[in-house]
Parts: structure tokens; C-alpha cells; sequence
């Protein structure tokens, strides 16, 4: 699951994505790109000159005792 940590303009992005629809963040018809950095721990929107739209982190979900019973 990837998790907002970045959102540089008013277009509302999801809180977290999934990692099959984290790839659909980008408006192909504003020439709007999706990369990856740190073997794909960050993914960052662009818009088409190359600046930051919104950037996500990935975090894996996992479930522990000590977890659940503190939350």
C-alpha cells in the first residue's frame, strides 16, 4: 500500500493507493508521469515539465499482537 506523504497542487489525490492502481494517479491527457525511486519504495507523480505533483511511499501492511493491542 502506498501512503501520501507529498501534495504539491489543490487537485485532491487519494490518501493511499494500491500498488495495481497507483499507476492511474497520472492524467495522461496533461502528459501527467508516474516514477519510481528507491526500487520502487517512492513513487512520484510529475506533471509534464517535470515537477512534483504528489509523492507516495510505500509501506507494507502487516499484522503483530503488540500492534493491535496498542492501536
Amino acid at each position: 500500500m502506498y501512503k501520501m506523504t507529498a501534495n504539491n497542487i489543490s487537485r485532491v489525490y487519494p490518501e493511499t493507493a494500491t500498488s495495481q492502481n497507483v499507476n492511474q494517479l497520472a492524467k495522461r491527457r496533461f502528459g501527467e508521469t508516474i516514477e519510481y525511486n528507491n526500487d520502487e519504495g517512492t513513487a512520484v507523480v510529475l506533471d509534464a515539465d517535470g515537477r512534483t505533483l504528489a509523492q507516495y511511499e510505500y509501506q507494507e501492511r502487516f499484522f503483530s499482537t503488540e500492534a493491535y493491542l496498542n492501536n
